[in-house]
């Protein structure tokens, strides 16, 4: 091959390098994998709430009446202790060796950002038989709560990273920031109709809002909101902070000592959730329709 001729093969291969990615870019965002963002259906700008949710709405708003509002609580003195938003490598290592020497085991409601970045710990608290649960891919409050489409869709990318580097799937979730002030009635007929659960918290060791809290000042928190629940439901946070680890074991022997059972979330575990006025409108509907048809259903949990 003469010189001009390479030239031109060399300048050809450049050019293909160069385009080829372009094209598959753009293959990508035209025909995007199905199952990453919906194992069911596929969520683009197209999707409306109706191809979401084929259940009326009034067989919707009764399951969740009978799922979030009838009360149940435990049969025994019971604790939760669920850890949010990790793994992290700065504080996972160290709750799965407490729990592991405390015989405890904790609901991890894990972001799939996260899971992503650190799956090995992701498969130790698997390991360790932990309860895996779903708290979003991003965190992000801006977007998962500017459709309840948006909130679905992270949800299932999380459960598809779940499935592909876990071998697992989990239905129970957890709202970042907590279900009040974020979800609508959307939300909830959506969570509902693709089988997810979504769970609050009614004891926050505000861990995760308070700057430079100590880990007796995480005690005190739990300590002061327990009032002798008989269902407890502990919220912590795996972001990296030396106060949790050294809170820990405090709060797992204050509840020991107060003869709780610890347990982790299941699907039939009491819901505890935030009294949002999406849930209070159902509760009245439902025990109002009750107490004319003379039935006797105890009202919001």
């Amino acid at each position: 091959m003469d010189h001009p001729k390479k030239l031109m093969a060399v300048i050809i291969y450049a050019l293909l390098l160069l385009i080829c990615p372009l094209l598959v870019t753009a293959e990508t965002r035209e025909h995007p994998e199905p199952d990453v963002l919906a194992p069911d259906a596929p969520l683009d700008e197209n999707t409306s709430m109706e191809d979401v949710t084929p259940l009326s709405e009034e067989e919707l708003d009764f399951r969740l009446y009978r799922r979030y509002c009838m009360k149940t609580t435990a049969s025994a003195k019971t604790v939760y202790l669920t850890i949010d938003d990790g793994p992290d490598p700065r504080t996972t290592p160290f709750y799965l060796q407490i729990l592991a020497e405390k015989g405890v085991k904790a609901t991890f409601f894990m972001l799939g950002r996260q899971v992503e970045s650190y799956p090995e710990l992701a498969w130790a608290i698997k390991a360790q038989g932990h309860t895996l649960g779903n708290h979003t891919y991003s965190h992000d409050y801006r977007y998962i709560y500017s459709n309840p489409l948006c909130y679905l869709g992270e949800l299932q990318k999380t459960q598809e990273l779940l499935r592909q580097l876990l071998g697992e799937e989990t239905t129970l979730t957890r709202a970042p920031g907590g279900t009040y002030g974020h979800f609508t009635l959307e939300f909830y007929r959506i969570l509902e109709t693709h089988g997810f659960t979504t769970y609050d918290w009614n004891i926050d060791t505000q861990d995760a809002v308070i700057k430079n809290i100590t880990a007796n000042r995480i005690l005190e928190n739990v300590v002061r909101q327990n009032h002798n629940r008989s269902t407890a439901v502990v919220l912590m946070h795996d972001i990296g902070k030396k106060a949790d680890i050294e809170a820990l074991p405090k709060v797992i022997d204050y509840y020991l000592e107060a003869g709780y059972e610890f347990q982790t979330l299941k699907l039939d575990s009491p819901v505890v959730v935030h009294k949002t006025a999406a849930l209070e409108e159902i509760n009245k509907k439902y025990m109002r329709e009750n107490s004319e048809a003379g039935g006797r259903e105890k009202g919001f949990r």
